[in-house]
């Protein structure tokens, strides 16, 4: 019986050993409760160590006895045990000898200890040794005497096995040093001792609930912390949540749509609010300001764009296919394309690299994309979508032939970018699959090579380089280099959004089709990857000529979606910047300036997500824009840019009056800082 539990036991050590080494600790997360009582129960093996000895035993074939009691925690290395233990003890020296004594004796104990756990050993380890010490009361009767009692001393050494919150089990040695010598009826010799292998169980029936395991990270850090405000939280007050908001950072008192966007009643990619035209025709080219633009304008501003695939337009409008005369989206948009593909020459081919290449990976989604998500992707200028069988749609950048060159990407994309989780992939014949390197095969060469390698000619070796040099160039990447996205301006057509998912057919043709399946349903598909507005708009008029009426120009930069004008701005120069502040500014004389002269109210130097008491004096205010310096975690907050210093002081005294009263007015020479005396001088 002892040895089947004893095999028991220790194989439980092993596999619970085994499983805890393979979880992740925490090696601060202790939070026992002080005096946490648990019963206990368990069997052991008793062994004499006195005056008469018998056969050799091992510490498993003792006489059979158990024990039960209490443990209690009074700190998160020391425990408080109470035992009460039943056994039996005897020898008999005959067995070795004719003359030898014997004798067998009943022992009772009860007794209260004291155990120490070396927990710091192996923090991630649910196996703990131990050390304890005690006292107890003794009871023992032989065959010849009636009861007696004494006082013994248990020391004990073990190692103990957390199986659960509530359950643990220990395996030890316990030694009971007895101030008597009588057990064995034997007045003579040394004092009689006895060693006691014990297999204990203990089991908490008290603590209310068990403490709940603390998940992947200590959550004491994030206490304070209110989560359900960040999920609603919505940094430019348009009433959209910022993890739905599709155009962050929309000026406040801007009208915006269910996605988080300034309204475009006409659709020409310009929001109402700065565009100076209204009701624009359905797919006119515009200017930065939403005007139309002459035809002798619209030449002029293509006019390196008359090739192949605007010569044949006329002829392609003339021969207008209806959409009536189709059953569904799909159908009607596959003519068109295969009408303009025709018309304008273009083959019908997968315009996908093909043969085996090395990507990054930035993520994999089968549907609800948050916009948040979406917006950091196509700020991108190499991403690729690649549609797999099961549904699964993974994002990409970059194309390399070489492993090396891919990492580099990698690890320029988490200094530069801060993306932490992508992975390095394989990608043939628009099948993805995670990069696994395989070790090469040793190659033991065969005799006759051996000595064809040694007749190797100096034109044999030219020719290697010459090989060399070809496999290079094959592995140079197919796409330009990328240089960080940080700071850069991306354009991109936005060619519509469906409820129902678009044939490949119809993208026959269409350079890099990028498409994201948000939460509200739609599928929104993307086209191109500009650095300049005017191609951009190029490719939008092709879209427009394929069928996708709704599309429109869309701009993206540092992960975010910014206004058509503000990137045109910043692409092509500065336009004349509108005042925009509520308070009537004196009237002064104007005056033809050359130096391009501005005041800016500069409330202060916060980070992205200012203090709940800040927001509401800017909100306050009003008209509040944020800059990032250089990169950082860290943003200027303005209230306003004005051609004017009075007008700008008067800006500043309303900003100080609502509590920023170390706002200042910091004036600017072609966007550099000057002093105030410098840019009144230059302003008369």
């Amino acid at each position: 019986m002892t040895k089947s539990l004893f095999r028991l036991f220790v194989a439980t050590l092993i596999l619970c050993s085994v499983n805890s080494f393979a979880q992740d600790g925490y090696p601060d997360d202790k939070v026992k409760a002080p005096f946490q009582p648990m019963l206990s129960f368990g069997t052991g093996s008793y062994l004499f160590k006195g005056d008469i000895v018998g056969p050799k035993k091992n510490f498993l074939m003792g006489n059979q006895g158990y024990h039960f009691g209490a443990k209690m925690n009074l700190t998160d290395n020391l425990d408080l045990t109470f035992l009460i233990g039943n056994g039996s003890l005897n020898e008999d020296e005959s067995i070795n000898s004719d003359d030898g004594a014997s004798f067998s004796s009943d022992v009772k104990t009860a007794g209260l200890g004291l155990r120490y756990s070396f927990n710091n050993i192996s923090q991630n380890s649910k196996l703990t040794p131990f050390l304890s010490i005690g006292g107890e009361l003794l009871n023992f009767k032989t065959e010849s005497r009636k009861t007696e009692t004494a006082i013994a001393i248990p020391m004990g050494i073990g190692v103990m096995l957390d199986v659960s919150e509530r359950i643990g089990l220990d395996m030890g040695l316990r030694y009971h040093y007895t101030l008597t010598d009588m057990i064995d009826g034997v007045e003579e010799g040394a004092s009689d001792n006895f060693l006691v292998t014990t297999f204990t169980v203990h089991y908490d029936l008290f603590t209310p609930k068990p403490r709940k395991a603390r998940p992947y990270s200590d959550q004491r850090f994030y206490a304070e912390v209110n989560f359900k405000a960040l999920d609603v939280e919505d940094s430019d007050g348009d009433l959209i949540a910022d993890i739905d908001d599709y155009c962050p950072e929309t000026p406040e008192g801007v009208k915006v749509d269910a996605n988080g966007c300034p309204i475009d009643d006409d659709k020409d990619g310009i929001p109402n609010y700065i565009d100076e035209e209204a009701n624009t025709p359905r797919g006119a080219i515009v200017n930065e300001k939403g005007a139309q633009l002459t035809d002798e304008q619209s030449k002029s501003m293509y006019s390196k764009f008359n090739a192949a695939s605007r010569e044949y337009a006329n002829v392609y409008n003339e021969n207008e296919i209806s959409k009536d005369e189709f059953k569904s989206i799909n159908e009607y948009l596959i003519a068109k394309a295969n009408a303009y593909n025709i018309v304008n020459d273009i083959p019908s081919i997968d315009t996908k690299i093909q043969g085996k290449r090395f990507a990054v990976m930035l993520g994999e989604y089968r549907d609800d994309v948050p916009a948040n998500v979406i917006n950091k992707f196509l700020s991108f200028e190499d991403l690729e979508s690649l549609l797999q069988d099961d549904g699964m749609v993974v994002y990409s950048v970059g194309s390399y032939g070489s492993f090396d060159k891919a990492i580099n990407r990698q690890t320029q994309l988490e200094l530069n970018e801060g993306m932490d989780d992508t992975e390095i992939v394989e990608v043939e014949d628009g099948v993805v699959t995670l990069y696994s390197p395989t070790p090469p095969t040793p190659v033991v060469p065969k005799k006759e090579e051996v000595a064809k390698e040694e007749e190797t000619t100096e034109e044999t070796v030219a020719a290697t380089e010459q090989t060399n040099e070809v496999e290079e160039l094959k592995e140079e990447d197919p796409k330009k280099e990328v240089k960080s996205s940080v700071g850069k301006i991306t354009f991109r057509v936005q060619i519509g959004a469906y409820k129902v998912v678009l044939s490949k057919d119809i993208f026959k043709g269409v350079p890099n089709v990028i498409s994201f399946t948000s939460n509200d349903g739609f599928t929104r598909y993307f086209t191109g990857s500009y650095t300049d507005y005017k191609d951009a708009v190029e490719q939008q008029n092709n879209m427009l000529l394929r069928g996708f009426e709704g599309s429109f120009v869309v701009a993206f930069k540092d992960g975010k979606k910014i206004g058509l004008y503000a990137a045109i701005r910043a692409v092509n120069g500065k336009l004349p910047r509108r005042n925009t502040s509520k308070v009537a500014t004196p009237k002064v004389e104007k005056k033809e300036v050359k130096p391009n002269v501005e005041y800016v109210v500069q409330i202060g130097v916060y980070k992205e997500n200012v203090p709940a008491n800040v927001l509401a004096k800017m909100t306050k205010i009003g008209e509040v824009v944020k800059e990032n310096i250089n990169n950082s975690k860290l943003y200027r907050y303005y209230a306003g840019t004005y051609n004017d210093y009075a007008a700008a002081n008067t800006r500043l005294q309303e900003v100080k009056t609502a509590g920023f009263n170390d706002a200042f007015v910091k004036p600017l020479l072609d966007g550099k800082q000057i002093s105030i005396q410098n840019a009144k001088t230059l302003s008369e």
